[in-house]
């Protein structure tokens, strides 16, 4: 017996009052649930296992709970493909992100493994709060307003061999900006350039982390990951 199905094989010890258990084909793959029928159709309301094996090692998988058929509580999500791996861990509330939200990437590349991750605050689907992550060429730290505007000083730092080489600062204000510059901080140079932050995580939500996040969208309010500015 595989590990997945050890770690479902306990949804069929116990059957909450009047709910029905499914367990088989979903989507491509395989999944296992609790679900009621009510006048309004079937609601999936309980604990939900799903995985889809792609072939050659690669697969998708999610994991989580549903409460009358919206997301709740904390998901995993997993999608593994042939040179690359990303993870979502994500908290909802009635379908909603909600919460600390964790994005990461592997991928393999002609020159090694590059690996990525953005760590994000979310209100009612929206990003909001503190934001920090790293990338290929650096760490980056940032905030956006209630309003998911980006919001004071974002900023991406680059190192090499631990010594600070380059920092890239963006100054705005509830969407609008008021200054990008970029500094070389071996030749003690700073400049004005031109604004890159924004467009850089929004490239890895919208490309990495929201296709993730779609393995299972049944029971999810739509977020808005993208994140706006003002001209």
């Amino acid at each position: 017996m595989g590990i997945l199905s050890r770690l479902l094989g306990r949804f069929c010890a116990f059957l909450p009052d009047g709910h029905e258990y499914f367990e088989g084909a979903y989507h491509e793959g395989k999944a296992k649930y609790y679900y009621v029928k009510t006048d309004a159709g079937v609601m999936y309301d309980g604990e939900f296992r799903f995985v889809h094996k792609l072939g050659g090692g690669m697969y998708r998988k999610a994991k989580g709970e549903f409460d009358m058929d919206k997301k709740t509580g904390c998901w995993e999500f997993i999608r593994r493909g042939s040179d690359s791996l990303r993870q979502v861990y994500a908290m909802y509330d009635e379908g909603y992100l909600i919460g600390e939200l964790d994005y990461r990437c592997e991928e393999v590349t002609k020159g090694g493994i590059v690996e990525s991750g953005l760590f994000l605050n979310m209100s009612k689907g929206m990003v909001c709060g503190d934001i920090s992550g790293y990338f290929d060429d650096g760490d980056f730290s940032g905030s956006c307003d209630e309003d998911g505007f980006p919001d004071g000083v974002w900023t991406l730092t680059t190192k090499e061999k631990n010594v600070v080489t380059e920092i890239r600062n963006e100054v705005w204000q509830h969407g609008r900006l008021l200054e990008a510059t970029h500094e070389d901080t071996l030749w003690k140079k700073r400049e004005s350039a031109s604004p890159m932050l924004r467009e850089k995580v929004n490239y890895m939500l919208d490309n990495g982390c929201r296709r993730v996040l779609e393995i299972i969208e049944r029971g999810s309010m739509k977020p808005s990951l993208h994140i706006p500015r003002k001209r």
